[in-house]
């Protein structure tokens, strides 16, 4: 379906690296033996920009990329400013009162309210101009997410996917094939998902569940996932929303199945933290986003990846949710040309490549081979190369700017349903009410 390079993968970082440690070398050595006014000459000449954002500088790996990017551009200086408590309410105070850092951090959900704000650049004109940025090698699911109204206002450095992860452990001992084995045979469907969760099901002598066999609703388990993986949507348009379609049969009929496997099956947990559950062997599937890996790194027991089994709807298909965080170029920026090159920097291949070292994950650009992401990925992950997949099949959360309100309507009544109050074909018909409440512009109780 994709191109992807099968050039020697380790070679290819390692000459991308070792270039970028060579230039930083010689510039040092250049910076020791310039002297008095030259030096104070080409410090004044220096641009300096700014790039806002939240997390770890250097589990991101923008503090390697910020030594690379000043190597090869040593007139342009990154001044890497980290907030991540109150993140998104910062920044807006700093956009709104005129003092936006020149590159920021837009995160997935928020993109169309920017757009539609003026608080990010259209990047259209620079791609055009930059040939060697490549951006062909962003695929579908990625592009999109920087792209609305016509206008391409980010790229980001790494991506995240939300899939069911499962013990293989577990799945060996009760002699079953795993999801990964069923996957592999186009035969992972719900019916699967549910005799998979039944066979791992484990019970003291007085009955209680002492093992489960999978999480369906609780921690970072997406109603939405289950609800694409049988051909349904949430809304008709993520980015501009006309109606809601939780009541809609394909997303009914994913309701009821999450209901039924909590209360009628009973073979799916109803509290506690699933995290915990699944790294001390006590639950054999849920579902994670990738961020989870460097715990389940230290998991004593071999685990796979795999996308929402496929529902059974005609439309039925394999599901996982892909989203970003996305560097964007303030339009209040002073030094545009700056700004735009450290944005093609950092979600360029060497970009990527930085993140992948810091903190493995999954890449935003198709340049990678599978042997290039598996490098990076935890030892006890038997299938690293499943990362791929949702750079082709992930979908998008809601963007629209009221997406929250949505959401918040929606899942209040979404909740009724998984805890047994509700038949799923009442509480959907409830949340697609309240969130078409929102989406015409009412208000949210």
């Amino acid at each position: 379906m994709y191109t992807l390079y099968t050039s020697d993968p380790i070679g290819r970082l390692r000459s991308h690296v070792e270039r970028g440690k060579l230039v930083f070398l010689c510039l040092t050595l250049v910076g020791v033996l310039t002297l008095g006014s030259s030096m104070g000459a080409w410090a004044e000449e220096r641009v300096k920009i700014t790039y806002m954002f939240w997390g770890d500088p250097v589990g991101l790996g923008l503090v390697a990329a910020k030594a690379a990017f000043e190597a090869a551009n040593p007139d342009i200086e990154v001044e890497l400013l980290e907030q991540s408590a109150g993140y998104k309410d910062q920044l807006r105070v700093y956009i709104v009162g005129g003092t936006a850092p020149d590159v920021f951090a837009l995160d997935h959900q928020d993109v169309v309210e920017y757009v539609r704000n003026g608080w990010a650049a259209d990047l259209t004109t620079y791609i055009e101009r930059s040939p060697d940025f490549k951006v062909e090698e962003f695929l579908p699911p990625v592009r999109d997410i920087g792209t609305v109204d016509g206008m391409e206002v980010g790229f980001p450095n790494g991506t995240a996917t939300n899939m069911y992860y499962f013990n293989q452990d577990l799945f060996v001992e009760s002699g079953l094939e795993t999801p990964l084995e069923l996957y592999q045979r186009d035969a992972w469907t719900w019916e699967a998902f549910r005799e998979a969760a039944r066979r791992n099901m484990r019970y003291d002598s007085s009955g209680n569940p002492i093992t489960w066999g999978a999480s369906v609703h609780l921690g970072d388990t997406l109603s939405r996932g289950w609800i694409w993986s049988n051909g349904g949507l949430e809304v008709d348009d993520v980015k501009n929303p006309t109606v809601a379609l939780w009541d809609r049969p394909e997303a009914v009929e994913a309701l009821d199945f999450m209901q039924r496997m909590i209360h009628d099956d009973e073979v799916a947990i109803r509290e506690g933290s699933t995290t915990n559950g699944f790294l001390n062997g006590t639950l054999a599937m849920y579902a994670r986003w990738n961020s989870a890996f460097p715990l389940h790194a230290q998991a004593p027991f071999e685990w796979g990846i795999v996308p929402y089994p496929k529902g059974p709807s005609a439309q039925g298909r394999y599901a996982a949710d892909l989203t970003a965080a996305l560097a964007a170029m303030s339009p209040s920026t002073k030094h545009p040309e700056e700004a735009w090159k450290w944005i093609a920097f950092i979600s360029s291949y060497e970009g990527n490549v930085f993140r992948l070292e810091a903190s493995g994950g999954i890449p935003s650009r198709a340049a990678f081979t599978e042997r290039e992401i598996a490098m990076y990925q935890p030892d006890n992950l038997i299938n690293p190369e499943m990362l791929f997949l949702p750079l082709q099949i992930g979908q998008s959360r809601i963007m629209a700017p009221n997406q929250g309100d949505i959401w918040r309507a929606a899942y209040a009544e979404l909740a009724k349903i998984f805890n047994n109050e509700v038949p799923a074909s009442i509480g959907a018909a409830s949340a697609a009410a309240m969130a078409n409440a929102v989406i015409a512009g009412g208000a949210v109780d």
